[in-house]
């Protein structure tokens, strides 16, 4: 997870889940097992935050081998280059340029097109 100050931590459970309960990566996975999909969905958090790291390569994102980092140093700040040892930019990742081809930043109005199916909500009076 990224938080507000732009600092990636991992997020662990508070408790031991009972038997027989899922995780939220195991519930997605199933949902694309029963679906039928293709590809297979990790369940382990460090081969998702795997995945994710190495979808973020391009840019200024997460570089590196960080999971271990990110776990022994409770966090380090994104964006984070492939140094092992920089600990990230803390500053503001926006300050100067956006993401973006020309470096500016995208707004967009969104237009409520209300719900994609009909409702079947009932009316109570209360007493």
């Amino acid at each position: 997870m990224t938080n507000l100050e732009g600092r990636v931590i991992l997020r662990r459970g508070a408790i031991t889940p009972p038997e027989g309960v899922r995780s939220d990566l195991e519930v997605i996975a199933g949902l694309g097992r029963e679906a039928g999909l293709a590809i297979t969905f990790e369940t382990e958090p460090e081969a998702v935050f795997e995945e994710l790291r190495r979808a973020s390569a391009g840019g200024r994102r997460l570089r590196g081998d960080l999971y271990q980092r990110i776990a022994d140093e409770k966090g380090v700040f994104w964006p984070c280059p492939t140094d092992t040892t920089n600990p990230g930019h803390p500053a503001c990742c926006f300050a100067d340029t956006f993401d973006t081809p020309d470096g500016r930043a995208r707004f967009v109005v969104p237009v409520y097109a209300g719900p994609a199916e009909a409702t079947a909500m009932r009316r109570t009076r209360c007493t």
